[in-house]
């Protein structure tokens, strides 16, 4: 069976749209909720990735994908912030494929985006703002310990393959016998010891992840399972112990739960996230680890966003937040509440000098909100952090091409922006625009995204109170994971 029938068996094709999860009435009924007015750093809009540059504390770039619960139907835009989360400024995103981005630092005081799609490897070298072609299709770009140096990155897909140079060069990743979606380096580069140079997270031919161990040239065997995954598990996201080498600690986040390997990724446990009982569903969106995170210490903690629904026709709403564990993955608390995050958190991430980023989505009845804040202590949040790095002058001197402030859509469709604060889309999981691809796809809760779609039926004909949670929970699977080239090029055809 071809990869992309894999993927199709997966189910994550419906996930990643509204259209397949809720009615047509429930999706009518969403666009004309009210927003509540909470901080945010990108105004009222639901964040479905983050990234940080590793030279963060020289250039403070931070970037976020997000999707506007107003005035935006449908659209994805790009928000970048060039002073660790002091101000933010939505890029113009020219040609951007609306794909996960990467960051590369070269050591020198400039940022590279990579994103990665079924069109190519795309790269942008002012901040987000104009794009070009980098590379070959695949599924996700990730750089190489060794990039300052070779300028270095691994892009998993059809066809794995290093960049370097300039040039590609062809790896063997699983040689085909799973789906390939993305390598993760430790790091530091490996040497010695028996830890693996790399990590290969991938789906097998049951649409369950697998997560190999590879060589320096990207070579991989084994494929260790996640225990109790299931449905919309994959595809999974590893991040890497500071000291991999000798520890060979690995996290793997899915759309369903966390994980933790002590022996480089050849078995893996489920960590005991349980959030909220009673939910009708939890989702896991997004993981990460504290700088210099060691299973010696003192350095132990771990990041999780949680996002949980609860479908109580006299009550439904979203609960959640960042939960954190300062032993490695044991127990778990919720990291500043309360906070506008525990109503649900749909992303998280962890500059180098520990300062958090984390995206959330609140709603309550009819009412929703949604945005992305930023903590320099983990204990309290807020919409700015104070200001970071000196900038990438590359990117600044081109940042008057973007648009600032927090209701601008360049990047929305003619035929979907709304002049009038309607035609709310529910979460950035939303089918993408014109290229039918969304930045995830995957579910939570117990492993059903058919059992939430089921109750999205119910609520159409239980009245509107209990709608927009459903509606925002649906969009939160389709945050979750992310889709192969292979999967965006087949389902493109059928939005």
């Amino acid at each position: 069976m071809g990869p992309d029938r894999r993927l199709a068996r997966a189910g994550v094709a419906c996930a990643t749209a509204l259209a397949c999860l809720i009615p047509t009435a429930a999706r009518q009924t969403v666009t004309a909720a009210a927003a509540t007015t909470t901080p945010s750093a990108v105004g009222n809009a639901s964040v479905s990735w983050l990234a940080v540059s590793p030279g963060y504390q020289r250039t403070g770039l931070v970037v976020a994908m997000v999707s506007p619960l107003t005035n935006c139907n449908g659209c994805i835009q790009l928000w970048v912030s060039h002073n660790g989360g002091a101000t933010w400024s939505e890029a113009a995103a020219k040609g951007w494929n609306k794909s996960r981005p990467s960051i590369a630092y070269d050591g020198k005081g400039h940022d590279t985006i990579f994103a990665a799609a079924s069109t190519g490897l795309q790269r942008s070298d002012d901040g987000g703002n104009t794009w070009t072609d980098a590379g070959p299709s695949g599924s996700m770009a990730t750089v190489a310990p060794s990039y300052p140096a070779d300028g270095s990155l691994a892009v998993a897909g059809a066809h794995d393959y290093i960049l370097s140079g300039g040039q590609t060069h062809a790896a063997t990743g699983s040689g085909g016998a799973y789906t390939d979606y993305v390598f993760s380096y430790p790091p530091s580069s490996v040497s010695g010891g028996s830890s693996p140079a790399a990590l290969l997270s991938a789906i097998d031919s049951h649409s369950l992840p697998v997560i190999l161990q590879c060589d320096q040239a990207l070579s991989c065997h084994g494929a260790a399972s996640l225990p109790g995954a299931g449905t919309y598990s994959a595809p999974t996201y590893l991040a890497l112990s500071s000291d991999f080498a000798s520890d060979g600690v690995v996290f793997a986040q899915s759309g369903r739960g966390v994980y933790k390997s002590s022996n480089a990724g050849g078995a893996f446990v489920q960590l005991p996230i349980t959030g909220t009982p009673g939910a009708a569903g939890t989702a896991t969106p997004m993981l990460a680890l504290a700088p210099g995170y060691r299973e010696a210490g003192p350095v132990k903690t771990v990041y999780v966003s949680v996002f949980q629904v609860f479908a109580d026709p006299k009550n439904p709403h979203t609960t959640g937040g960042v939960y954190q564990s300062s032993d490695g993955g044991t127990t778990w608390s919720a990291a500043g509440s309360p906070s506008p995050l525990d109503g649900g958190s749909t992303a998280v991430a962890v500059a180098p000098d520990g300062r958090l980023f984390a995206g959330y989505m609140h709603t309550a009845g009819t009412q929703g909100s949604a945005g992305l804040l930023c903590s320099v202590d983990g204990r309290t949040w807020a919409a700015s952090c104070p200001s970071v790095g000196s900038g990438d002058v590359n990117a600044a001197a081109n940042a008057g091409s973007a648009n600032t402030g927090a209701g601008g859509c360049s990047a929305c469709p003619a035929s979907s922006a709304s002049a009038g604060g309607g035609g709310a889309t529910p979460a950035g999981g939303a089918s993408g625009g014109t290229n039918g691809q969304a930045p995830g796809g995957g579910a939570g809760g117990d492993g059903s995204g058919a059992n939430l779609a089921a109750t999205g039926s119910k609520a159409s004909t239980a009245g509107s109170r209990l709608v927009l949670p459903l509606v925002l929970a649906a969009a939160v699977l389709a945050v979750l994971g992310g889709v192969s080239a292979l999967w965006r090029r087949r389902t493109a055809k059928r939005v």
